[in-house]
């Protein structure tokens, strides 16, 4: 039951976001704009789009390796099925399949240290998307929100970064302070404590390489390039009259927008950040919200069709991942 409610709740604020996406639209309008948009160039967009997650694997594997070696193939595969799960189920679920998925095919990685180099993943993400935004927003003028939404946003990555830094460069410190603020805790859980935190930490050796931390900030440029290519691809498609500095920030805002909580996918969220931000480059908001559900739709179908491919791979489903995942 509680699981039901929460996902209610979910489903309650995607629905309120997108009210207030489609609230002033003529749908007229969005009819014509879905009917009159270069499929071809989406459709070159969407494959661009997904080649950034065969370098997202390579970036995987610098974390992995660093712990013991895992092959691009299977970091790929896992990789995909993770941001599919994300797609098809609440709350970012996918995040702790993946990690998951990751010790089933190397039992020398635990699900603890599967999901340290994950949240490795993120901040370096975050590092990327905080930047592209304060690009994209230093020669446009932003509204209020927006700019809540990049100081916040920049001043959590950054913590987040160099907490991760600290913690990987003295890890044996790292784990006594989480033994002294153990004893707040019951004494039964302190062996778990002990055992998690280690693991945790263990993750995220390869931070402790300058090297690799230049290698991972090189690679996740290229990512989010391709990510930024996209959204520019899909606004010509549409032909919109755009600079590479709009769809800098429409990029970064959209992918900070995420730490929304909403229904799976982020319906409703993505729809409603697409026409808040687009309007502010005077393209009409019954246009924006036809860009919004076309690049939604095509990223989901994309990742929808990685993952599917690496299931058929590695001989499974979702169904049974996730059963095995609650099981736990």
């Amino acid at each position: 039951m509680t699981r039901l409610i929460r996902l209610l709740i979910l489903c309650c604020i995607s629905i309120f976001f997108l009210w207030l996406a489609m609230k002033d639209v003529h749908l007229g309008v969005v009819w014509e704009s879905l009917s009159k948009f270069n499929k071809l160039g989406v459709l070159g967009a969407l494959c661009i789009w997904m080649c950034g997650y065969m370098i997202r694997a390579f970036r995987w594997q610098i974390f992995l390796n660093a712990i013991d070696h895992v092959s691009w193939r299977k970091s790929f595969n896992v990789l995909v099925i993770g941001f599919m799960s994300n797609a098809l189920l609440p709350l970012r679920a996918g995040e702790f399949i993946r990690a998951y998925l990751l010790n089933q095919v190397n039992e020398k990685i635990p699900t603890s240290t599967a999901f340290a180099t994950i949240a490795g993943e993120r901040v370096f993400d975050g590092l990327i998307v905080v930047a592209l935004t304060i690009w994209g927003a230093s020669s446009l003028p932003v509204p209020d929100w927006a700019s809540a939404t990049i100081q916040f946003s920049t001043i959590l990555f950054i913590f987040c970064f160099f907490c991760f830094l600290i913690v990987a460069h003295y890890a044996r410190q790292s784990i006594q302070i989480i033994k002294s603020f153990s004893r707040y805790f019951p004494k039964r859980l302190n062996p778990l404590i002990y055992t998690l935190s280690d693991k945790f930490i263990g993750g995220l050796v390869t931070l402790t390489s300058w090297k690799n931390l230049l290698l991972l900030l090189v690679l996740s440029i290229i990512t989010w390039s391709f990510e930024l290519i996209f959204m520019l691809l899909c606004a010509y498609s549409f032909h919109f009259s755009v600079s590479l500095h709009q769809i800098a920030l429409l990029t970064g805002l959209l992918n900070l927008g995420v730490m929304i909580p909403a229904a799976p996918g982020g319906v409703g969220t993505i729809e409603f950040i697409n026409v808040a931000v687009l309007t502010l480059f005077s393209i009409q908001n019954s246009e924006a919200l036809a860009y919004g559900v076309v690049t939604h739709a095509a990223t989901t179908i994309g990742i929808l069709g990685l993952g599917i491919f690496a299931l058929s791979r590695m001989h499974t489903s979702i169904a049974q991942i996730w059963q095995r995942v609650r099981n736990q």
